[in-house]
């Protein structure tokens, strides 16, 4: 069927242009309506009904993820001034519709006994009553616990905190608000005159830089790797359309991949921003092989029709192969639950394809045009093959590799088995940018990044119990102590803090009635109430914050958090208690993710040692396979296991990648070696032969592919710098591998009838 697709091709090459050409207006036009999001809610695994708890609790006291923050630090001789700017600013943004709600020193309030009675609101700005001074408004916010996580340590800066709608989930929604307002904050204060020092920080502006990241990133890593790849191809093959004419080609199923993903409504992601440079990188390893044969075909006689024909045709059955198995290391990542891991895997594969459809097609019609003489063959390459099938020409110098090799993988798998995958909210962003230097400034001098929600339910009026309150606070104290919180809230603190302001003491009251004429105060500010309890007090929360921390202390807390709970709790197990927030089902979805991927991993290789078997028929091309294709993979598990180092999810995921790129050069070298075997060689001059046809090609591939992922080291995200560097490092293991261990299995699979 390829034979036949390829001979057409050739035989019209301008119907082939044409449809390239389709090809490439149908992708654009669809990927006009690309989205660009950073939804943390796809990080999470779905099963287990993490993400609805939240979104239910997220609908009773308000979301987590949808706040704007800021750090502003005023210069102290204007800070009447600031004080009276941000009370104006508070006002203004109330009234647009999709803030639900302003956290910061002039809009919070703090219950506080003044002239007698009881006061609850703001202590500073304007709505500050007038006899209390910005002294004592500042001394009782920072000795407030339901305000003092507003004041930074050194008492310079101050936290404002806008709390959009919780239906802008997505980044998309958010942007233009979050645009608005952060143009209404600059042009505020150049009224006034301010000179003040911002920092953003927070999940909404991280997503938002994170988007930012992926545009800056599909804007420069794919010309940077296009014009590496350009003066690699004109350093291998100097020849204008060798140059052109493959990347041309794989650019264009970019395109459609992205159109693709346009069309069904899956977004770009973190993940998915690096999937442009795979595609262009794994396809341009089959086009090499392609261009290397056809050039092999024209030294020898052929014409460019005659030889783009036999070319694609042979090569386009390994091409149809190593796509195969490609794919398959992109697929096996939507066997998890995360929804950005179905996605990026979905495609990404997609992509494999499109590249593989748009290379068979443009590249045999152009190459059967070409009347440029074909460059001179490459030097030495024929004593390199000779010197490497030399070393498994004898059996048992073969059989020691390959026995080497397979206890090598043993090894190292065994090592491998403590890899971990951990997730650092503040390493999504690069050190130096300045939303990750506002998110430092919050772990180091406000409450902190990782913020951990006690959800409670129970039956209506359950938590106007003042046994219930003193247990809760109880818990609220112990756990803030001893696992070191920096900020801990909830209805019991509001209530202290009420009764402090009553009676100057700090301690809950014991009956009902104590507990009632509190709450009927705290009735006042229900805008303050509400995000602590419900309407009919049968569901509350407590919220604990602390400087951010890997998913596996987060779970950690978590579930230290709720074992104390229930058990402060003591005389009321009809209470129910589950810790959730963003980083909770975060760090619980990347903690199942080690499972998922292991899982992944195992059956990608599982089924392209299959497929390989069945595509070849015969079972021992699929067991020659194992060893070369796995050692690359443990070598590199093995070794971030050694050395105690966790990975993040896209270096984490960048093992199934490889898993399907490393294959390629080994089937390239199988499909030469069967060739030769076809034609009745003997199996040491098969081994020659398929060294010396596909060495060039497999270095020179292995040469790029290693050049595209060095370009990621440029991208705007740590997680895909670390996947630069493993990437590098399993393609040398397996070009090794391929070189040194292949030849050694094809001389042990296969033997001549006089062995």
């Amino acid at each position: 069927m390829i034979r036949r697709y390829v001979h057409a091709t050739v035989d019209a090459p301008k119907a082939a242009f044409a449809l390239v050409g389709l090809m490439f207006v149908l992708g654009a036009t669809f990927s006009v309506d690309v989205v660009i999001d950073n939804d943390f809610r796809k990080m999470v695994i779905q099963r287990g009904g993490g993400i609805e708890f939240l979104d239910a609790h997220n609908e009773v006291f308000g979301p987590d993820d949808t706040t704007l923050t800021y750090a502003l630090t005023p210069r102290p001789e204007d800070e009447a001034q600031f004080f009276g700017w941000m009370s104006d600013l508070g006002q203004r943004l109330l009234e647009r519709d999709e803030v639900l709600r302003i956290e910061s020193p002039v809009t919070t309030a703090v219950p506080l006994s003044l002239d007698g009675g009881l006061y609850i609101g703001p202590v500073l700005g304007s709505q500050a009553p007038p006899e209390l001074s910005r002294t004592d408004g500042i001394t009782a916010l920072s000795e407030s616990l339901s305000g003092a996580f507003l004041l930074s340590e050194d008492g310079t800066t101050y936290i404002v905190s806008i709390v959009l709608d919780e239906t802008l989930k997505s980044v998309v929604d958010i942007q233009k608000p979050a645009g608005e307002i952060d143009a209404l904050v600059q042009s505020t204060l150049a009224d006034k005159k301010l000179e003040v020092g911002i920092k953003r920080m927070g999940i909404a502006f991280t997503r938002l830089a994170a988007v930012e990241g992926i545009r800056r990133d599909l804007g420069t890593l794919l010309p940077i790797a296009y014009l590496f790849v350009g003066l690699l191809l004109w350093r291998l093959y100097p020849r204008l359309y060798a140059v052109i004419l493959p990347p041309s080609a794989l650019g264009i199923a970019c395109i459609m991949t992205v159109g693709f993903a346009a069309r069904i409504g899956e977004p770009i992601t973190p993940l998915s921003v690096a999937f442009p440079i795979l595609v262009l990188v794994i396809g341009l390893g089959d086009a090499l092989h392609m261009l290397n044969r056809f050039h092999d075909l024209r030294r020898a006689g052929s014409t460019a029709k005659a030889a783009a024909k036999e070319a694609g045709a042979t090569v386009g059955r390994a091409c149809l192969l190593t796509t195969l198995t490609s794919s398959i290391g992109f697929a096996s990542l939507m066997l998890t639950d995360m929804p950005i891991l179905v996605g990026f895997g979905l495609v990404s594969s997609v992509g494999i394809w499109m590249a593989f459809l748009v290379s068979m097609t443009l590249l045999p019609a152009a190459l059967g045009t070409v009347t440029t003489e074909p460059p001179p063959p490459p030097r030495k390459t024929s004593s390199y093959a000779h010197s490497l099938a030399g070393l498994c020409k004898e059996r048992r110098h073969a059989l020691t590799l390959v026995v080497v090799a397979a206890l090598g993988c043993i090894g190292l798998g065994y090592a491998s088995r403590s890899i971990t995958i951990d997730y650092h909210f503040s390493k999504i962003l690069n050190p130096d940018h300045p939303v990750a230097q506002g998110n430092r400034l919050w772990d180091e001098s406000f409450p902190g990044l990782l913020s951990i929600d006690v959800n409670l339910q129970g039956a209506p009026g359950t938590f106007r119990d003042p046994k219930v309150l003193q247990q809760l606070e109880a818990f609220r104290s112990e756990a803030h102590e001893t696992l070191s919180f920096s900020h801990s809230f909830g209805l019991s603190v509001l209530l202290r803090d009420i009764n402090k302001a009553l009676t100057n003491d700090q301690q809950l009251p014991t009956s009902n009635a104590g507990v009632a004429q509190l709450l009927l105060f705290a009735e006042s500010r229900r805008d303050i109430l509400e995000t602590l309890v419900n309407f009919d007090y049968s569901q509350a929360r407590i919220t604990f914050s602390k400087a951010s921390a890997g998913g596996s202390t987060t779970l950690d807390l978590a579930s230290q958090l709720e074992s104390r709970c229930r058990a402060l709790l003591g005389e009321a197990p009809q209470i129910k208690v589950r810790a959730t927030g963003i980083n909770v089902i975060s760090s619980e979805g990347f903690a199942a993710l080690v499972g998922s991927l292991v899982e992944s991993l195992f059956g990608a290789l599982i089924l392209i040692v299959s497929t390989m078997a069945l595509v070849f028929r015969s079972l021992r091309v699929g067991l020659a396979s194992i060893v070369p294709n796995t050692l690359p993979l443990v070598a590199v598990t093995g070794i971030f296991s050694i050395l105690e180092t966790p990975l993040e999810l896209m270096p984490a995921v960048m093992f199934c990648i490889a898993i399907g790129i490393a294959v390629d050069d080994t089937i390239h070298f199988l499909a030469r070696f069967l060739d030769e075997r076809s034609r009745g060689s003997a199996v040491d001059a098969s081994v020659q032969a398929s060294l010396e046809g596909s060495l060039g090609p497999v270095v020179d591939t292995s040469l790029i592919i290693i050049t595209g992922f060095a370009v990621l080291v440029f991208s705007s995200f740590p997680a895909n710098q670390t996947s630069a560097l493993l990437g590098i490092s399993i393609m040398v293991v397996a070009l090794l591998s391929d070189l040194f261990i292949m030849p050694a299995t094809m001389r042990i699979g296969w033997s001549d009838p006089k062995d």
